[in-house]
């Protein structure tokens, strides 16, 4: 079975240069932490994942919940990396699209359920802004 990569696990970089010695070690000691999912798609994990596929493992996964995936993977990956400046420059700058565009993606839902209305100022449904995630 294969899995796609959620978006908000792209935000980051992949270290790639070790992939080979995680698979050799999961093929020896077993996968040790699972492969985080949301919605069916790798939130957390991708390099374990791409390991288990090298080792010929089965992964094992297990399914999350969050609201904000966005903020689940920086909160996972921030301090556990050691990442350069410029490094970090571009997660923020993914995180930032990726918000941007679901705010986009409010905008226009917003607005196709305001122009069947009869009445203008209705309260809105969606719960808070861009600005505050």
């Amino acid at each position: 079975m294969g899995f796609e990569n959620h978006e908000a696990a792209n935000i980051f970089p992949m270290d790639e240069e070790h992939v080979d010695a995680l698979a050799k070690d999961i093929k020896d000691n077993g996968q040790q932490v699972a492969i985080e999912l949301l919605g069916g798609k790798i939130i957390d994990g991708r390099r374990r994942y791409a390991a288990c596929k090298i080792a010929g493992v089965t992964p094992r996964t297990r399914n999350v919940l969050t609201a904000d995936p966005i903020a689940y993977v920086l909160s996972l990956n921030l301090h556990r990396r050691h990442l350069t400046p410029s490094q970090l420059s571009m997660v923020g700058a993914r995180a930032r699209e990726v918000y941007d565009r679901q705010a986009k993606e409010r905008q226009v839902a917003r607005k196709g359920k305001q122009a069947g209305a009869t009445v203008e100022n209705l309260p809105q449904l969606d719960s808070g802004k861009a600005r505050d995630a």
